[in-house]
Parts: C-alpha cells; sequence; structure tokens
C-alpha cells in the first residue's frame, strides 16, 4: 500500500534503484527535489532506510533521500546528531568502535552544526535541495569508512592536517556523490556558500582549495554518461 501511495519521486528513486541489476554505482540524476514533494514519500523512505539509524526530525526527509542513494548503506549504524563547530556538517567514526569493534559493528555520526557563528552555512538556512547535496557529501564519507580498515582511517585522520591530502580526499568525495546520482544537489550547497553574503571570504576561499569550485562540479556532472 506504501509503494502505491507513493507520487513519481518515490518511483524514480526505487525504480532506478532496484528494478534494474544490482548496480549501485549510481541513479538517474535530478536537478532539483523539493521538501513538498518529497514529505509524500517519507513514509516509503524510512520503512526501506531507518534501520539502525538516528535522525532529526526536522531533517528526515533530506536525510532519508540522501540515504537513497546508498542503498549499501542501510543496515550501517548512522546517528545525525547536533554539535557546534566550524562547519556545516562532519562525518566520523565512533573512535571506539573503529579501535574495538568489527567493521560490520562499527558506529558512525554525521555532525550537523548549530552555531551560528560558524564560517559556513547552517543546514537550517540552505534550501531542501542543497540539504540533500551536503547530507549525501557526508553520506559518501560513511561509504569509504565502511570499505575501509580502521589503521587506514586513523592514518587518514593525521594525513588530513595535509591541505593537499584534504584537498583531494574532499573532492574525491564531492565525485562520489556526484557520481551516485546527487551532482545537482553537492552543487546547489556549494553555490549557495559562495554566494552567501555572510559566509567570510576567507571561509570561500578555502571551500574553493579544499573542495570542488561551483564550476568544476558542472564540468564533472556533463562528464557522467
Amino acid at each position: 500500500m506504501c509503494l502505491q501511495n507513493s507520487l513519481k519521486l518515490f518511483l524514480v528513486l526505487f525504480i532506478t534503484l532496484f528494478a534494474t541489476n544490482k548496480d549501485t554505482s549510481g541513479q538517474t540524476p535530478r536537478e532539483k527535489f523539493t521538501i513538498e514533494e518529497c514529505k509524500q514519500s517519507t513514509a516509503c523512505l524510512k520503512e526501506e532506510f531507518y534501520d539502525n539509524k538516528m535522525m532529526p526530525e526536522k531533517f528526515e526527509s533530506a536525510c532519508l533521500l540522501a540515504l537513497s542513494y546508498y542503498p549499501e548503506l542501510k543496515r550501517e549504524k548512522i546517528s545525525f546528531v547536533y554539535t557546534k563547530g566550524a562547519y556545516s556538517m562532519a562525518a566520523r567514526p565512533d573512535p571506539f568502535s573503529l579501535l574495538f569493534s568489527s567493521r560490520k559493528n562499527r558506529q558512525y555520526y554525521i555532525y550537523i552544526n548549530t552555531e551560528s557563528k560558524n564560517k559556513g552555512l547552517l543546514l537550517s538556512d540552505i534550501p531542501f535541495n542543497a540539504q540533500v547535496g551536503i547530507v549525501g557529501h557526508e553520506l559518501a564519507h560513511i561509504l569509504y569508512y565502511t570499505k575501509t580498515s580502521s589503521w587506514r582511517i586513523i592514518l587518514d585522520g593525521i594525513l588530513y592536517y595535509s591541505k593537499s591530502f584534504r584537498a583531494k580526499f574532499e573532492q574525491d568525495t564531492d565525485k562520489v556523490a556526484i557520481d551516485r546520482g546527487l551532482g545537482w544537489q553537492v552543487y546547489d550547497f556549494c553555490s549557495k556558500t559562495h554566494k552567501a553574503d555572510h559566509v567570510p571570504e576567507v571561509y570561500k576561499q578555502y571551500k574553493l582549495q579544499i573542495y570542488m569550485s561551483p564550476e568544476s562540479i558542472i564540468e564533472y556532472i556533463h562528464k557522467q554518461p
């Protein structure tokens, strides 16, 4: 009954994902999602992707929609939690589970910044489409962690202090989200950051050095098959 009552959005997501073979390399990209249409299918998305997940109700639709582009994460333990920091969002494995649990039993956190004085944009200040984009980026980090040994993740954390390593790491992560079909959403978040008047110019320049620029995202999107 849930499937029958879902609108076109739900059909686009799940027919593309499950009706074909089990290739999960990407879905058909859409240029824009709206909160109104996504709320129509939130119940079905929740039924499919909510296992082992915790997320604020305010951002539930955006988180579930982004999760639908990462079916490998359906059973992973992921908690979206509020925090304060100098970023919009950040993805981390739980240190204890990283060191003392098997890979399949790890716990992951995606932190949602609530500090109004942060350098970037708050999740609550951006449109729904951009919310899906940044959540999709953070889930690409989680996807990488699930495939990586604990010692390699620790080494990555040390190497992250190198600007060149950080830039490659983050730009590769952007590309994973784009490859999954969330290119326009990643572009929307990136573009909103660079156009926001209250975001310091220094931070915008940092974003251009570390992450893909709006122009490079568009170029990469158009290279997709």
